[in-house]
């Protein structure tokens, strides 16, 4: 009982049966191991200070923390519903083999946590050091409550991993950070707290993704964005920003802004709104045969095509700019130049029939009145 113990460089071994629930000692272990199908308690905050190997049976960290140094790996299970969690703490590389955890943190010195498998969290706080998710297409499935992805100061890498948020019911908050691969599943609701960037794919299997009003950026090419049947997009006011090195599919859904960058083709598969403005920042938007109902100002510097698609809009008042773009709402001096901005009435911009619209502008002065009629009239369609 007053006895010291010196770990050294050995390994403790714990192994009860099915049904008994053997009580870990709290001290500084070298390597932990633990055999057969029994349950293992933690009973005070302890240390491995090199490797646990969880061959089988059940770690119960009840409301403590085991504390890692080396590397972990597991033919067994990690209770759950308690308040305890598992820290690597390593001053270097540390392995993590595939577990389903509770709490995970990473308050590392130095050095970097990769993940060796699939791994599955209630909550993961990565405070020091760096956790990477590895060489492999490993997933990192976040199962938690609200806040189920914590950075307090550490880094990380995705490598061509894919996280992945996953609720039956509450509201989750998606960590802004950079993600390679992005997917939600389940009923809940996923809502962005900043600004987010997804590398590769982004999928929405089910349930309801918000932007509010943070900006989404999707770098990846081909069909970075997809919207399962079973699950909502809410733009909310937020920005969705397509930005790939590729000729990249849009999603069919309601965006608020949606912004189309990096000189790409980027194509619609099916009828898409943007409620508000919709900004061609170089490359093409390629309407085709689809429906786009651009409910806000369009900011085109690229190019806008369609084959028999349609792309409708809401008709505007006439604007009266100076050189610079600025509206002009009462004086101008003398001898200015005046430009008249006036939107496609019809709700086509490329419709079959060439129009004439009409814009007037009235001026007064102290020497009178002055009243122009201004007709514009297109000169060709195109598609």
């Amino acid at each position: 009982n007053g006895g010291t113990f010196t770990a050294n460089t050995s390994t403790v071994t714990f192994t009860t049966s099915t049904g008994v629930t053997q009580t870990m000692a709290s001290t500084t272990y070298y390597n932990l191991r633990f055999l057969d199908a029994g349950t293992y308690a933690v009973d005070a905050s302890s240390t491995a200070m090199n490797n646990v190997d969880l061959t089988s049976g059940t770690l119960n960290p009840q409301s403590n923390t085991l504390h890692v140094g080396g590397n972990w790996t597991s033919g067994g299970s990690v209770s759950r519903n308690v308040t305890g969690a598992v820290d690597f703490n390593g001053g270097g590389s540390q392995s993590l083999a595939a577990q389903v955890f509770g709490d995970v943190s990473v308050t590392k010195p130095a050095g970097t946590a990769t993940m060796a498998g699939h791994v599955t969290t209630t909550k993961l706080t990565l405070i020091s050091g760096t956790f990477s998710l590895g060489a492999g297409s490993y997933r990192l499935i976040l199962d938690g409550a609200e806040t189920p992805l914590i950075f307090r100061g550490a880094s990380w890498t995705n490598g061509n991993g894919t996280v992945g948020y996953t609720s039956s019911s509450a509201t989750m908050t998606v960590a802004s950070t950079t993600y390679y691969n992005l997917e939600f599943a389940g009923t809940g609701t996923y809502v962005l707290n900043a600004s987010t960037t997804v590398l590769n794919t982004l999928v929405e299997n089910s349930g309801t993704f918000s932007l509010r009003n943070h900006r989404l950026t999707l770098i990846g090419s081909g069909t970075p964005f997809t919207i399962a049947s079973t699950a909502t997009f809410t733009s909310a006011t937020g920005t969705v920003v397509y930005s790939s090195s590729g000729a990249t599919n849009v999603a069919p859904t309601t965006y608020y802004y949606v912004n189309f960058e990096n000189g790409q083709t980027y194509t619609l598969t099916a009828t898409t709104t943007a409620s508000a403005t919709t900004t061609i920042a170089g490359g093409t938007l390629a309407v085709g045969n689809t429906l786009f109902n651009a409910d806000g100002a369009i900011d085109n510097t690229g190019r806008m095509t369609r084959t028999s698609g349609v792309i409708a809009h809401v008709s505007e008042m006439t604007k009266i700019t100076n050189g610079s773009g600025l509206e002009i709402s009462t004086t101008i001096a003398n001898g200015s130049q005046i430009f008249i901005t006036v939107k496609d009435l019809n709700r086509n911009m490329e419709g079959a029939t060439i129009e004439t619209v009409t814009a007037t502008f009235s001026g007064s002065a102290s020497a009178g009145g002055d009243r122009e009629l201004v007709y514009l009239t297109e000169t060709a369609t195109s598609s």
